[in-house]
Parts: structure tokens; C-alpha cells; sequence
């Protein structure tokens, strides 16, 4: 049976919540998702932090990723996690492909369209030289930014 959209995307916000769990990181969930903030966090040092999380799992899909315009306001504690779970299909014992974006640096690298940022890391090469993948790798796994 193949996955909905939401199993999908549900399936990536667990994967993102268990890791920061693991890490000892408290995450809360908005009963209504109306804002664009699929979770809050409370990092080590008390300070809060609200995360949008965006996944893709088709291949062909792999590295692309949409935010409503609308629903993402850059701010300072803002971030927006994208995970790529593609691997997963390739092998299952490989882990998501996850990129911490400040919530400014998503929408600095996206391009609207259609009321949305997207987000293409394998794209940027016309425009910046190089694939925004490669640009970017400082925000590949950047636990860091959510942990402290």
C-alpha cells in the first residue's frame, strides 16, 4: 500500500522529533498546525525554538523542498528542517538526509513560486556557481543548531 502525503510527512517529523529526544532535547507540538510550526524546542540552555519540518521520498523529489509563503516568517528562533528520505528506499539501513536551515536561509535560497519557497538543493548552479547542496553543506546534520 502505498504512503499518503501526510503518512510521509508525519513519518519525517517523528523521525526529527525521536533524534532530538535522543539528544536530550524537550519538543512540543501545537495541537493545530496554523502557523507553520510543527514543533517548539526547548534547547540546553532553556532558550525556545520553533521548527518547521519538510520531507520529501520520491527520488525524483529528492533535495526539493516547499514551504507555504505564507506560513514562513523568518525569524531569529525560526528554523526549517528538511529531510531527505529518499536513502531509505535505496537501502533501509541508510539514515534521512537532513538539512537545519535558519528560517531566513531557506527563504534567502528558495525561489517563490506559486505562493511557495522552494527550496532545490541539487539546483543554484546557474545562479551561485555551484549546487546549493555544496553551498549549503554547513547546514547538512547541523544538530547543532537545534541542541546548542
Amino acid at each position: 500500500m502505498e504512503r499518503t502525503s501526510q503518512q510521509k510527512g508525519k513519518f519525517g517529523e517523528l523521525w526529527i522529533f525521536g533524534n532530538l529526544i535522543d539528544n536530550g532535547i524537550n519538543v512540543y507540538q501545537p495541537m493545530v498546525d496554523e502557523e507553520g510550526v510543527d514543533a517548539i524546542i526547548r534547547k540546553k540552555d532553556g532558550s525556545l525554538l520553533e521548527i518547521q519540518v519538510k520531507s520529501t521520498r520520491a527520488k525524483d523529489q529528492a533535495g526539493y523542498f516547499n514551504v507555504k509563503a505564507n506560513k514562513l516568517h523568518p525569524k531569529d528562533n525560526l528554523f526549517v528542517v528538511c529531510v531527505d528520505m529518499s536513502p531509505l528506499d535505496a537501502t533501509p539501513a541508510r539514515q534521512p538526509e537532513v538539512w537545519i536551515l535558519p528560517s531566513s536561509t531557506f527563504v534567502h535560497y528558495s525561489t517563490l513560486t506559486s505562493g511557495e519557497y522552494r527550496l532545490a538543493l541539487p539546483g543554484g548552479k546557474i545562479k551561485y556557481g555551484k549546487p546549493l547542496k555544496e553551498l549549503l553543506t554547513q547546514y547538512r546534520e547541523a544538530w547543532k543548531l537545534l541542541t546548542g
